[in-house]
């Protein structure tokens, strides 16, 4: 119970750019987040959106759409794309994390 509250904390933490004035959460931007890191920790690795279709079995197209904040992918996704961008899941949610790996 102890690392589940700490761990709470500290993505309540992570999310709380992402929170607009009226402490609503703004689907709109995590979703930019997510694409942004995508995009950052892909372009690090050296990946074209095609690479990370045989590492992945995701789309180019589907990346492009992430990227690009579009897409608002599933929790399962979130965890591919962690593992492909050999990063944990968590990392996508804090902005602009790419910056600092």
């Amino acid at each position: 119970q102890r690392l589940f509250q700490h761990t709470l904390r500290k993505l309540t933490v992570r999310l709380r750019s992402v929170y607009c004035k009226d402490n609503t959460f703004a689907v709109k931007n995590i979703k930019k987040v997510i694409g942004a890191n995508v995009r950052g920790y892909r372009k690090k690795l050296g990946y074209s959106q095609e690479k990370m279709r045989t590492l992945g079995d995701l789309t180019p197209e589907f990346i492009s759409s992430v990227e690009n904040g579009h897409e608002n992918p599933k929790a399962e996704t979130i965890v591919k794309l962690a593992k492909v961008l050999k990063i944990i899941p968590g990392k996508l949610f804090e902005p602009n994390s790419f910056k600092e790996a």
